[in-house]
């Protein structure tokens, strides 16, 4: 809780990804259990990094976690593939970003991957994304 308060006087937050038991943690593996420990602390300074490999890998439901009232400790959003492996077409992505529409989530997205030298891959995942955004997200006329 100190370093909460302390990153919370600072304007700044901390944020805590849970990361599946099969990576090798014991501690806040779920998605749930990550913004449980948030909601223990009671910082503005803590929030949770919701990552969709982990919910992937836990077979978490992402309605629920979207739609539970924890919107206020979401930070981040990681698009990303149980190891970091390079983006699958899923329909979790699609969604994925219905519901953060739907919730009116306004902080950042981002694609996580490890690191591949494979430009074409890359541009594929960004594209990928960009249609799923588009369908999703289409500008009002």
């Amino acid at each position: 809780g100190h370093l909460a308060r302390f990153a919370a006087e600072q304007g700044v937050c901390l944020a805590i990804e849970p990361l599946p038991a099969g990576s090798g943690t014991n501690f806040i593996n779920t998605t749930e259990q990550a913004f449980s420990f948030a909601r223990q602390i009671g910082s503005p300074g803590l929030q949770v990094n919701v990552d969709l490999g982990t919910i992937i890998e836990n077979g978490e439901d992402i309605r629920r976690i979207f739609t539970s009232g924890h919107l206020d400790l979401i930070s981040h959003v990681h698009l990303s593939e149980p190891g970091l492996a390079p983006i699958q077409k899923r329909d979790i992505y699609v969604r994925t970003i219905e519901l953060l529409k739907e919730i009116g989530y306004q902080n950042y997205v981002s694609i996580e991957m490890l690191k591949f030298p494979e430009v074409k891959l890359i541009q594929g995942v960004i594209n990928y994304f960009r249609g799923i955004i588009k369908e999703s997200c289409p500008k009002e006329s």
